[in-house]
């Protein structure tokens, strides 16, 4: 299932990628602040709706981690202050949500974008000295955990399918969510 989640969703998943353009060596701390703005918007609207279905669903077999307050701690080590955290514009356009495949889907994207973060922490730690405990702890994620979590998410994906879960739907969910964080990225203007 994770060789045809990452086949279906290769051309999207780029998309989101180019738009965000983290690795660019001549990014600026006040893009990162923007970027940071922007997942904050995306995270704190679509967690509590993963932390509802999963409540409706056997269990997961790992933990659902909240990344949102490790977001909101980057940008208040940034120089956010509460007040204007409290004011991040939220996303409404969000991938559905109300079956198991849906839940799958969505978090093949944000828990392979929990992987793909030990990249960006590098790259923000070497261009900016960031580290989790000032301004980069959403990418510092699980740290050395974070390649084990990735393993125990697509087992569990395989296992839903293996159970008769439709595989058709977790791409399908998988396309939504990196199609709606793109057009938020897009409509927040993170970055460029």
């Amino acid at each position: 299932m994770h060789t045809r989640l990452r086949d279906e969703t290769a051309a999207l998943h780029s998309v989101l990628e180019e738009r965000l353009d983290l690795l660019a060596p001549g990014m600026e701390l006040d893009r990162y602040r923007a970027v940071l703005r922007t997942f904050y918007g995306y995270y704190a609207a679509i967690e509590p709706r993963l932390q509802a279905l999963s409540a409706t669903h056997p269990p997961l077999g790992f933990e659902l981690l909240a990344r949102t307050p490790r977001i909101a701690h980057d940008l208040v080590a940034l120089g956010c202050t509460t007040d204007e955290l409290a004011n991040i514009a939220r996303c409404a356009d969000l991938p559905r949500l109300h079956r198991s495949e849906q839940l799958a889907g969505c978090l093949y994207v944000l828990e392979g974008a929990a992987l793909g973060g030990q990249i960006v922490s590098r790259v923000l730690e070497a261009q900016f000295g960031l580290s989790g405990a000032t301004g980069c702890a959403f990418f510092a994620g699980d740290g050395l955990g974070t390649g084990s979590r990735w393993r125990r998410v697509l087992h569990w994906i395989d296992e839903l399918v293996r159970g008769g879960a439709s595989g058709d739907e977790i791409v399908v969910c998988a396309r939504e969510t990196f199609g709606t964080l793109a057009r938020w990225v897009g409509i927040r203007g993170a970055p460029q």
